[in-house]
């Protein structure tokens, strides 16, 4: 069964009352949603998913060695009683062929198998047994879009009994979403500031909350590469890595912005002008960003702008697979990126209020 991503989280929640469901996969590129949705289908068959009678935690290494290690565990009577969780963490295609034959005898005594697996192909054999199987279930978790994240923060603030007035929420949109775990570790500091505010949280309370954190900096450090600024964006790499970030977020906050400019960049090329094509955004640009953003847009050909996303793109697949370290890897790209920043101003430029 494949889960379409406007039910993918109230199925998440309540996977475990599915009556047919034995195997449920999650994957997709944003780890952090692929971790919370994996924690709520756990969470909907035992009530703590770190209790070791009910929960049994394997490695995906560790069942390709021993593929019988799975179907033990899958059919182990919990000493306390209560229906189990075996979870197998980095899942990928070589399980196919152990999951396989277990299917069609897997009943509903048997612990819900989740598999918690990265980014899969669509052509991968994983996605496609857990998508056609009657038994099976498959979760894609991918980076939040603005609906995503408008609903996201809706139900997070409904739930404390806060209201965000509409600057806020825009700028909410704007800077969150690179991963839906750090979206929620976000917001949650932001219900405890807003609980002591009065109730109604403002554009002003978001900043206060959320201004030092590392969503500006990721959102400078797309500034300071865009702007060809090697300087600042070496003290925003610096802040990164001192503050343990993860090099992936970083590169897809890198994506999404040169996505932004590509597509702004695109319409002005087919003859729309820059003001009309930047209305075009979802989420719209933040108000005290749009001269800055517009003014790149006019500087970046398309040219330069399909070079920096495709060395984005190598760069997040050489963290995943070369073995070579993260940080470097992503500082090089993001510094090659920077040394080709246009930096000759367009003639229309000379007003900081861009009309054309």
């Amino acid at each position: 069964m494949k889960i379409d991503s406007k039910r993918a989280d109230g199925f998440c929640q309540a996977a475990g009352q599915e009556a047919k469901i034995r195997v449920v996969l999650l994957y997709g590129p944003d780890e952090g949603l692929v971790s919370t949705r994996t924690k709520a289908v756990m969470g909907s068959v035992v009530g703590d998913v770190t209790d070791p009678f009910l929960v049994s935690d394997l490695d995906a290494g560790e069942v390709k060695k021993d593929p019988a290690l799975l179907s033990d565990e899958l059919r182990a009577i919990a000493m306390m009683g209560g229906r189990r969780v075996v979870r197998v963490r980095g899942a990928s295609d070589g399980l196919s062929e152990t999951i396989a034959p277990l299917l069609p005898t897997l009943c509903a005594e048997d612990a819900l198998l989740v598999l918690d697996a990265g980014d899969l192909p669509k052509k991968s054999k994983l996605r496609k047994l857990m998508e056609q199987g009657d038994k099976t279930a498959a979760v894609a978790c991918y980076r939040d879009d603005s609906r995503d994240l408008s609903q996201v923060i809706a139900r997070q603030l409904e739930r404390e009994g806060l209201t965000l007035d509409r600057a806020a929420h825009d700028w909410l949109v704007r800077h969150l979403g690179s991963s839906r775990q750090q979206t929620e570790q976000e917001l949650r500091k932001l219900c405890l500031y807003g609980a002591s505010s009065g109730g109604v949280i403002t554009l002003a309370d978001v900043q206060a909350c959320i201004g030092d954190s590392s969503l500006l900096t990721f959102d400078a450090l797309c500034r300071s590469v865009a702007e060809g600024n090697l300087t600042i964006l070496d003290a925003h790499l610096n802040k990164a890595w001192a503050e343990a970030h993860n090099p992936i977020p970083v590169l897809r906050s890198l994506v999404h912005y040169f996505q932004r400019l590509h597509l702004v960049r695109s319409l002005s090329d087919q003859g729309q002008s820059i003001d009309q094509a930047t209305r075009q955004l979802r989420p719209p640009l933040f108000w005290k960003e749009a001269d800055n953003f517009k003014a790149q847009a006019h500087r970046w050909p398309l040219s330069r702008l399909d070079f920096a996303l495709t060395r984005l793109l190598r760069a997040e697949t050489d963290c995943k697979k070369t073995g070579a370290p993260a940080e470097l890897i992503c500082a090089r790209a993001a510094m090659d990126i920077t040394a080709r920043a246009p930096r000759l101003k367009s003639p229309r430029l000379k007003s900081p209020h861009l009309k054309s």
